[in-house]
């Protein structure tokens, strides 16, 4: 499994290397990146699957610590009867090593234009459809507070390099080593019939989940200052972003007139 046919503009081989008809797909959900909507319609195609979920209620409890169960729950259940589609707002550091023994992994994520990204997500968590968005309002007031917490920064890279210490060059090459799919959200089409072309499946994206709707709570002014200042804070993200999408975008005229054969 590579992108790197991708990178030499080979859509068959890209194909013939990462498909698979017995592999387990992993989505690496990042939060605000259409991965709602991409899980959903996955696992529509592909069964049996399985989300693995952290319950955000119970704040007395460390996150990393529900994740790690979590995580655990899924290795037990995936054991017992192995699973073609997985997903979760799991980190590629955090899945390292829970399906040892287990090579047949095919790994897929999506980026969103950075920016948008962090607005998107400040704006949800605002909601009610988030369990702590009371707190979060009082701990955000604004945007502005928001941004400059270190670790809402770069959240696309956090979730993806192999390491902390890793620059954004070398977490471009372990997604290109390792992954079989990076989409790009203003992608969204083209890069879902990538995915489904490597299920053998002829199928067009119809899902759009878990918009957010405008309020007084989720209401942003985004000023050029700011815009500047939000990707000034996230230039590793930058970084990735936009060498995934320089990587798709000459794939456009290829993508849409070749038919997917079963896997």
């Amino acid at each position: 499994m590579s992108l790197e046919p991708l990178i030499a503009n080979d859509l068959d081989a890209f194909i013939r290397d990462n498909a698979s008809a017995d592999a387990l797909w992993f989505f690496v959900h990042i939060p605000k990146t259409a991965g709602s909507s991409f899980r959903n319609e996955m696992a529509s195609i592909l069964s049996s699957e399985y989300n693995v979920h952290v319950d955000g209620d119970d704040r007395a409890v460390p996150h990393t610590t529900k994740l790690l169960d979590a995580l655990a729950r899924f290795r037990l259940a995936n054991a017992s009867t192995p699973y073609r589609f997985a997903s979760g707002h799991v980190s590629v550091r955090q899945f390292s090593g829970i399906l040892s023994g287990q090579d047949q992994v095919r790994f897929l994520t999506f980026l969103r234009e950075p920016v948008t990204r962090v607005v998107s997500e400040f704006r949800y968590q605002r909601t009610p459809t988030h369990p702590d968005h009371k707190f979060f309002i009082e701990q955000y007031p604004t945007l502005e507070d928001y941004i400059h917490v270190e670790a809402e920064q770069n959240k696309m890279f956090n979730f993806l390099t192999p390491s902390e210490s890793a620059t954004p060059r070398e977490c471009i090459d372990f997604l290109v080593n390792r992954f079989s799919l990076v989409g790009i959200v203003e992608m969204y089409p083209l890069s879902f019939r990538l995915a489904t072309m490597l299920l053998g499946v002829d199928r067009a994206a119809t899902l759009h989940e878990r918009k957010t709707e405008s309020s007084d709570q989720t209401r942003v002014h985004l000023t050029e200052a700011l815009v500047s200042e939000i990707t000034a804070l996230n230039r590793k993200d930058v970084e990735i972003y936009a060498f995934f999408r320089r990587l798709l975008h000459p794939l456009r005229d290829k993508v849409w007139k070749l038919d997917a054969d079963p896997v």
